[in-house]
């Protein structure tokens, strides 16, 4: 048996990375350019509910890219962008989410992790610092930054045309 190991942003993670990196800006600007809207809308039904049952590196990375894919295909083909208050209301509904699922975990019992709330996952990831509990709240921390980095260009673009709109009337 081959001892394998995956190494967070070792060859094979940045190979994955720019794929799915190809793959969220090829895709949208296709559907974009040559979709017709029926196209775009059964694209959109096959990405919502795409799914892999297998649990390796390949399809992780491939169904969390596929998130992403989602965010760009609906600012760059439906030129969706979030509202004012979009990042405080994803950090309530998940922050309630995963309360949720914390009860779940204990109703299961047997060691139930389900979204590794009741434990640290194994592997390397920056952003899970420290152990239980506190993983979870650096974790939110990176995540919210995260956020603000993607939300940042749709604020400007927004506030930009709202001054826009406002200088024209």
């Amino acid at each position: 048996m081959i001892n394998y190991a995956f190494q967070t942003f070792g060859f094979e993670h940045m190979i994955y990375f720019f794929i799915c990196l190809g793959l969220w800006i090829f895709l949208p600007f296709a559907g974009k350019k040559f979709a017709s809207p029926s196209q775009r809308k059964n694209i959109v039904l096959v990405l919502t509910r795409f799914y892999f049952g297998y649990i390796s590196t390949f399809w992780s990375f491939l169904s969390h890219g596929l998130i992403i894919l989602n965010v760009f295909w609906m600012i760059f083909v439906y030129d969706m962008r979030c509202r004012k208050y979009s990042l405080i209301n994803t950090v309530i509904i998940t922050n309630g989410a995963i309360f949720i699922v914390g009860i779940i975990n204990k109703i299961i019992g047997n060691g139930a992790n389900y979204w590794f709330i009741c434990e640290k996952p194994s592997g390397e990831n920056p952003a899970l610092i420290g152990e239980w509990p506190y993983y979870l709240v650096t974790f939110q921390l990176a995540g919210i930054l995260f956020m603000m980095l993607i939300y940042s260009p749709m604020w400007l673009a927004v506030n930009r045309n709202l001054a826009k709109e406002q200088n024209r009337g």
